[in-house]
This record gives structure tokens, C-alpha cells and sequence, in this order.
């Protein structure tokens, strides 16, 4: 098919090492209703045959553009793709992912009759070994159905409470490069201060109550190491620098303490070896006495009695965690399995 000449969204991809699903991930692309895209695909150093399957791609479809870039992590490569988009509105989808067949027709009727800066969609997660999915709901707890809505009905939520992904919006291009609104340059932890400037300055925006975006969770071979909490460390300080610029600091503080001890509790969790030394990090060096008490509470409990039966919140309230002799079980609060 030839390139249209009317860009109406701009799909960027970050490719590394996804061709397992990639090919899913492309036809479920190609197959839009809205036909006026163009399919930016960021061959990130790839060493398996991802390359390959997207050459065969391009040769289906010229909407489909390719660049390849040694490897520099996500962020690099959506930054490298929105400086190269031409699109009235950008969206993003990861490689390993798939979107339903009108998710960007829908979505981008909305943002034109609402003149909106970002639309926002539900989505299903996907656990590869079950083969089932789970329907997330967090942004249709706050705003019940289709509805436009700006940062200030959500204010509650500016840092916490709304999950970071990129890849369940669809935003206006020009709202992007006005406010110069980057991905990060660590490989990890890249789109957070990316999705918090985006809640932050985004002014009209619009909830789509569907669960467009398909996300697959499956067990990765990514190893973290006690070195990946550096990235922490720069996050905050982005963020800081941000919340200082904006002239919300103050209105923010205990937001941003949260959302410190979120991102702590994350990185915690995907910790294989050296917990203790990032224990250590955490109470030593980064985190005040009140946070580190949070965090513990939260995502650290020697055995004691809460260790042997417990039921608790967690900081954003999503989710509740029972312990029972030690085991930690996690609930979504209202979940839904399919």
C-alpha cells in the first residue's frame, strides 16, 4: 500500500530482540481501520531475527518505516522516531504487544471532536502461561465512562495511582514538541517522567472507556543488578527538577514522597540478587526515615507476626496484599479475569 500523504498518527515502535511476537504485533497494525498512519519501527540492536521480519514487512506495506540504531535502550529509540514522525498525533506500542482492529480510528474521532492534547484507553494484560487476561480499570475508577476531563479532575492521581505506560494513548504531536517532552536516556524506568510531564502539562484529554490495547506479560530474561538503582536517583532528581519548575513542589510534596517509595518498592521486587545491599541504599542514602518505614511496611517485612497473617492496602490503594506465614499474596481490588 502505498504512503498516505495525510499522516493522521504516527505508531512508534521500539524493536529489540521481540521476534516472537513481532509479526502479531505488525499485522494487528496493518489491519486499522484508520488508515491514514505510518508505522515507525526502531530497530534497537537487535541480535535475533527482528530485523529480518521487519524488511518483510516494508515490503507489504510502505507505510512502514524502518531505522536502526545500535542498541540504547527504549527511550533512545522512540525519541530517535518522534524527531523523525509526521503526524497530527503520535501513539506508541511495544513490540511484543497488539492493539484491537479501530483502536486508533476511535481514539483519534475523540481527540479531533474534543480538540484533546492526549486520549487515554483501557487495556487487557495478557499472561503468556495462563493464556488469560485481566482487564485493567484504573483510569475508569476515577472517570466511570467516555468522558473528556483535564490534569486538574485527576489531581489526586498526578504522580501515583496511574500506571506510567506510554502505550495505551494516543498525543497530539504538536502538544510533544512545544513542551519538549522526552523519553529518558537510561534503559530503564524511561517513561515515567515522560507520562508525569505529559499529566502535568496536558490540558484537554479524553477517556476512552474500551480496552483497546493488548499488553503480554510473560517471564523475561532481563537480569537486574544492584547498579540499576542508579537510574533511581535520576528519575527523582528529573522529577524534582520538574515539580520545582512548574511551581508544584510544594503542592506535590507528599505525591512525590509516594511516588518515591513506589518506585523503590518496583525496583525491589525485580532485585534477583543483592537485596540486602539495596536495602543498605535505600535507608543509608536515598530515602528519608518516614519514607523507608513506608517502603518496609509496604514491600519489606522481616518475620514478625505481620509476616505470619496480614491484610493490607498498598500506597495507591489498587491493589491489597494478604501475608499468610510469610507468603504474600497480591489482589487487585474490583479485578476481572477472563
Amino acid at each position: 500500500m502505498p504512503l498516505n500523504t495525510t499522516c493522521k498518527i504516527s505508531i512508534i515502535i521500539p524493536v529489540y530482540n521481540a521476534g516472537q511476537y513481532l509479526s502479531q504485533c505488525l499485522d494487528s497494525l496493518l489491519k486499522q481501520t484508520l488508515r491514514e498512519i505510518e508505522i515507525i519501527c526502531v530497530n534497537d540492536g537487535s541480535s535475533d531475527n527482528s530485523f529480518e521480519i521487519l524488511k518483510h514487512y516494508k515490503t507489504k506495506d510502505e507505510r512502514i518505516i524502518i531505522i536502526n540504531q545500535n542498541n540504547q535502550g527504549q527511550g533512545s529509540a522512540r525519541n530517535r522516531a518522534i524527531d523523525i514522525s509526521k503526524g497530527e498525533y503520535i501513539a506508541f506500542v511495544d513490540p511484543d504487544d497488539w492493539v484491537e482492529d479501530n483502536m486508533f480510528e476511535y481514539m483519534y474521532q475523540k481527540a479531533k471532536e474534543n480538540n484533546c492534547d492526549v486520549v487515554y484507553c483501557d487495556y487487557k494484560v495478557y499472561f503468556e502461561e495462563t493464556k488469560k487476561f485481566f482487564l485493567d480499570y484504573t483510569l475508569k475508577k476515577i472517570l466511570k465512562q467516555d468522558a473528556k476531563f483535564s490534569s486538574k479532575d485527576i489531581k489526586k492521581y498526578y504522580l501515583i495511582g496511574i500506571p506510567n505506560y506510554a502505550w495505551n494513548k494516543i498525543y497530539k504531536r504538536q502538544f510533544i514538541l512545544d513542551n519538549n517532552i522526552r523519553f529518558s536516556n537510561y534503559k530503564m524506568k524511561e517513561d515515567n517522567l515522560f507520562s508525569i510531564k505529559v499529566r502535568l502539562l496536558s490540558k484537554n484529554n479524553y477517556y476512552c472507556a474500551k480496552s483497546f490495547y493488548n499488553y503480554r506479560k510473560y517471564k523475561r530474561t532481563r537480569e537486574y543488578y544492584l547498579y540499576s538503582h542508579i537510574p533511581i536517583e535520576k528519575l527523582i532528581k528529573e522529577i524534582d527538577n520538574l515539580l520545582k519548575e512548574l511551581d508544584l513542589k510544594e503542592k506535590l510534596n507528599t505525591q512525590f514522597s509516594n511516588y518515591i517509595v513506589l518506585v523503590c518498592g518496583a525496583e525491589y521486587n525485580n532485585l534477583k540478587k543483592e537485596q540486602e545491599e539495596f536495602l543498605l541504599y535505600l535507608k543509608n542514602k536515598l530515602l528519608t526515615k518516614n519514607q523507608y518505614k513506608l517502603f518496609s511496611d509496604n514491600f519489606y517485612n522481616k518475620f514478625n507476626l505481620k509476616s505470619i497473617f496480614s491484610i493490607r492496602d498498598t500506597i495507591n490503594k489498587e491493589h491489597k496484599i494478604i501475608t499468610l506465614f510469610a507468603i504474600k499474596i497480591k489482589l487487585r481490588n474490583k479485578s476481572a479475569i477472563c
